[in-house]
């Protein structure tokens, strides 16, 4: 027969080493939200950016084949143009993934406060609970 071993809490460590309370932990879910939208934010902007430089890198490539420029400077403006999009399509994906993990931790945020958010409210304007062991009876 195998022994029970006990589980450790599964959330991060507080600095003061204690695990966070609903507050800490709400807030740091929504660190996580902002810091995702603000990265998906920036990713969207970078995808503009390397279309519009593959755009330009098009564009000078049909003008230098036009003006008879040696055709290997030519096919290197052309594969830059092409590694400038896969760039774009890269950043796309990862932008996506971004705002879905946004999404996901803003999710997570409202079911937590659905979840424990009357439980916290009840204990923090409730009456206090006496420490453990105050009712112990010799």
């Amino acid at each position: 027969m195998t022994e029970l071993v006990p589980r450790t809490a599964a959330l991060p460590a507080t600095r003061e080493g204690g695990v966070p309370g609903f507050l800490a932990l709400a807030g740091r879910v929504a660190a996580l939200a902002a810091s995702a939208a603000h990265l998906a934010e920036g990713l969207w902007r970078l995808r503009r950016q390397m279309d519009q430089d593959a755009n330009h890198a098009d564009l000078l490539a049909e003008l230098c084949a036009k003006a008879e420029v040696e055709p290997r400077y030519t096919t290197m403006i052309r594969n830059a143009a092409t590694a400038l999009r896969n760039v774009a399509k890269a950043a796309a994906d990862v932008a996506r993934t971004a705002s879905e993990m946004s999404t996901a931790a803003d999710n997570l945020n409202s079911e937590h406060r659905a979840e424990y958010g009357g439980i916290y409210e009840t204990s923090r304007n409730g009456p206090q609970q006496a420490i453990p062991g105050f009712y112990h009876t010799r």
